[in-house]
């Protein structure tokens, strides 16, 4: 991707190189046998069953993301935190600016009308002792203004609110340059620190978990990670999906299975479109099969909300237990008409 002057952004520059513990899904035959954990109510997923799916959160509603339309991460630090690209998927936690706005604006406010009322039910009965009527007035006339204060400060221009409340954090990343899973974890609230913990995606063993609401209605679903060694290392997809089915939940796991097999090309959706070059792998693939480097932006929404709805039919087929071939795009129905003569004139040069 090059500015409108013509320069090379430095993603561009930053190619991925593969280190030596990158994910492979051989990996899975090749290591120790592991026993799997025993979660109530969670199915232990398959590997290496790709089918080329994705979740439809990664297709629906994304024309005007990839045409720049919409921009739902524009903080910097933020950027810096949440990544979605060729070489991680990293995803953050607010920790304490979340929690404590909500906490200080809560208690700002409660704080500032009690001290409030105080202080007019002393105007109305005023007590004999000026002294104890002049520091009565301090108190509550501090108090309110405490009170409006922590309120009205997550307000504030925001290195003042990230001063006080701290910023997003990441909180998972997974490597596909090098295979492996970053968990952080935090002070509860506090949102400091306190450790990280670094294990191979490939020692991480799947789940499909229905998620229940105390009256015992389904409430959507999930895909847990665990460790084989220790069930309490463990991540799900929740912040990186939004999984409304079953059919998706499975489409989530064979997405990310493919994201992190660096024997495979990256998955064939929007939100990698721009970086698809970047992966050895990847560029590879799309020179083979002869992909256009811009796939989905060349899609009318008409088109791109075609596609999508045709991958959730396959995928809720697939959930419904039909054995199919796995997934194919049709990559010549965006090509240019001098495309298409390029790619026959490759082709009748390649027969000859």
């Amino acid at each position: 991707m090059r500015d409108e002057e013509g320069t090379t952004t430095a993603m561009e520059e930053r190619s991925n190189t593969y280190a030596k513990t990158v994910y492979r899904g051989s990996l899975w035959e090749e290591q120790s046998p592991y026993q799997p954990h025993t979660f109530s109510g969670m199915v232990h997923l398959p590997h290496r069953d790709y089918r080329n799916v994705n979740p439809s959160t990664y297709t629906e509603d994304i024309y005007d993301v990839i045409h720049g339309g919409e921009d739902n991460l524009e903080d910097d630090d933020c950027l810096q935190s949440y990544q979605f690209n060729s070489r991680m998927i990293r995803t953050i936690t607010v920790s304490r600016s979340m929690v404590i706005p909500i906490i200080a604006s809560i208690g700002g406010l409660g704080l500032s009308f009690i001290s409030f009322l105080m202080f007019l039910d002393f105007f109305i009965d005023p007590l004999p002792n000026q002294i104890k009527n002049t520091e009565i007035l301090i108190k509550y006339g501090s108090l309110t203004v405490l009170g409006l204060f922590s309120y009205c400060i997550q307000f504030m221009p925001r290195p003042i609110t990230k001063f006080f409340f701290g910023d997003v954090v990441p909180h998972i990343q997974m490597s596909r340059q090098t295979g492996m899973v970053t968990i952080w974890k935090y002070i509860p609230i506090l949102g400091i620190k306190r450790k990280t913990i670094i294990k191979p995606f490939s020692e991480f063993i799947p789940y499909l978990h229905q998620l229940v609401t105390p009256t015992g209605t389904g409430a959507g679903w999930n895909v847990i990670l665990a460790h084989k060694d220790s069930r309490r290392i463990s991540f799900g997809a929740i912040g990186m999906a939004n999984l409304k089915s079953r059919g998706d939940a499975l489409a989530f796991w064979d997405f990310l299975q493919r994201y992190m097999d660096v024997e495979q090309p990256l998955p064939d959706s929007p939100i990698f479109e721009t970086v698809r070059h970047l992966d050895p792998t990847t560029k590879a693939y799309d020179e083979m099969v002869g992909r256009p480097a811009k796939y989905w932006k060349r899609m009318t929404k008409a088109q791109i909300d075609r596609r999508s709805d045709e991958m959730a039919m396959y995928i809720e087929r697939l959930a419904s237990g039909e054995d199919l071939p796995p997934f194919e795009f049709d990559y010549e129905a965006m090509l240019t008409p001098h495309e298409q003569k390029q790619r026959k004139r490759a082709k009748k040069n390649s027969d000859a």
